[in-house]
């Protein structure tokens, strides 16, 4: 959960949450995660596959924005990294899914 205080008065104190789509900018966290506008509660949306982020090392960045409910509103972010740890949940895979050999009858040598 992340939290941000605005000093100011009225308006400008209605602090929301957001984080922004930069998919373009590789994207892992923005897929999976959400912010709720008011108390700010993370949670993860869809769950991460070690294998496809962009980082080798599984550290993920994400970024919330919190900005107030001014007429000008100010913006402030914060940069949150986690660790994806990989679990073993891909199959080893034979090279060819059947194979035939023939034995000779009595053949010890095969």
């Amino acid at each position: 959960q992340v939290s941000a205080t605005d000093v100011d008065t009225k308006e400008n104190t209605n602090i929301r949450f957001y984080i922004p789509n930069t998919m373009s900018g590789g994207g892992d966290a923005e897929r999976h995660f959400a912010v709720h506008p008011t108390n700010g509660t993370i949670t993860l949306v869809q769950p991460f596959d070690f294998e496809s982020l962009s980082s080798s090392d599984g550290t993920v960045e994400l970024v919330v924005f919190a900005s107030d409910g001014g007429e000008e509103t100010a913006d402030v972010s914060i940069s949150i990294f986690f660790k994806v740890i990989d679990v073993n949940d891909i199959r080893p895979l034979f090279q060819e899914p059947t194979r035939s050999i023939a034995v000779l009858e009595n053949d010890t040598n095969t």
